[in-house]
């Protein structure tokens, strides 16, 4: 059985860039923007174990997950 992850928390920074990505991408389509982050916040509640996702290109130390087509 693999580890347990530890518990996600996000910091201020990451609320912060997170809100400014969202602001920035979805600013004509608020509810666009509200969908997105609860789903976001909600897969990031998901997480089981610490190897469930696949390592980020950019930081190999991350793991990342897509939560819908960004095209």
């Amino acid at each position: 059985m693999p580890p347990k992850a530890p518990k996600v928390v996000w910091t201020k920074q990451a609320q912060m860039a997170l809100k400014s990505i969202l602001d920035y991408r979805y600013k004509e389509i608020p509810s666009a923007r509200k969908t997105l982050r609860t789903e976001i916040i909600n897969s990031s509640k998901k997480i089981v174990f610490d190897t469930q996702y696949q390592r980020d290109e950019i930081y190999p130390l991350w793991r990342a997950f897509v939560t819908r087509d960004p095209f």
